[in-house]
Formats: structure tokens, C-alpha cells, sequence
């Protein structure tokens, strides 16, 4: 009798110890990886011929490198990122916004995502910034803010801790 019960608390034991390690594995999530975006057009975006605000397609593109993206020209990289990205390309999000409009989206991270780039379609792309790229971290969330106005986009880590 005594030997079965050593031998069940070897046992659990055994399995109390090394049931930390296969519950929650370093490489585990425990949350997906997401990036939580806002999303703030001024109420001079994407200003006409007449000098009237006009509203903007945002596009949000999740890539597994970048070289092929920064030799695009906003023609295609606005038109044609699935043709001309390939592979990759891993997700895309399509945002619309009016001039004034505030928005916030929390977009889930792709596997193999290293890079975020967002292009905006301003009427006047020659006289924009109408793309932006930044690397994606370590980390498995993150806050930015995408400022829209007259002059084009602008991307900025948030210090904002909203969940």
C-alpha cells in the first residue's frame, strides 16, 4: 500500500512540475498579436481643386517583407497589391473616412507579418505622403496612431494604453 502511494505522488509530482511547461510553453500566445490602430482625419484631408476637404480611402497592409512595396509606385500599390506583392502580401484592410472622422480598428496579426505599411489615397498624391511602413516588434500588440491631413499620413506609436 505504501509503495502505491509513493509511487502516486511520484506521480503528480512529476506532472505538477511539468505541467507549467506544457500548459504555457514560451512560444505559446496567450492572446493573439493585434495591432489596435486610430485613425484621426483632420477636416482639411484630401483637399480638391476648390480647396474642399474630400473623404479618403485608407488601406492597411500586412507584409511579410517590404522591398517590393517601397519600389511601388501608388498606382500599384494602391490598385494592385495582391497582383504585384504575391506572397507578401499576408492580409489587407480597406478603411474609409470622412473629413473630421476619428476611427479605431483593432486588426488581428498575421503569422508571418514583419512589416505594417498604410496607404492613403489622397486626390493629390505628388504633393502627399500617401504611404508609411514601420517594422512590427517583439511585442505582441501595439497602438498607432494614423494622423490624415492636408500634407498627407503619419504614423506614430501611441502612448495611449487602451485595450
Amino acid at each position: 500500500m505504501k509503495k502505491i502511494i509513493k509511487l502516486l505522488a511520484l506521480t503528480v509530482c512529476v506532472l505538477l512540475s511539468s505541467g507549467c511547461s506544457l500548459v504555457s510553453p514560451v512560444t505559446s500566445k496567450i492572446v493573439e498579436p493585434y495591432i489596435r490602430l486610430s485613425f484621426e482625419a483632420s477636416t482639411q484631408v484630401n483637399l480638391d481643386n476648390n480647396g474642399h476637404a474630400s473623404p479618403i480611402t485608407v488601406k492597411v497592409l500586412q507584409l511579410s517583407d517590404r522591398i517590393t512595396f517601397d519600389n511601388l509606385s501608388f498606382e500599384r500599390a494602391y490598385y494592385q497589391p495582391e497582383l504585384l506583392l504575391g506572397d507578401e502580401l499576408l492580409a489587407i484592410k480597406t478603411i474609409y473616412l470622412q473629413p473630421g472622422e476619428s476611427l479605431k480598428q483593432k486588426l488581428e496579426l498575421e503569422p508571418k507579418v514583419e512589416f505594417i505599411a498604410v496607404i492613403a489615397g489622397f486626390l493629390t498624391i505628388e504633393d502627399s505622403n500617401w504611404k508609411q511602413v514601420y517594422a512590427i516588434d517583439d511585442y505582441w500588440y501595439y497602438y498607432q496612431e494614423v494622423n490624415l491631413n492636408s500634407h498627407g499620413l503619419n504614423i506614430e506609436k501611441s502612448n495611449k494604453n487602451e485595450r
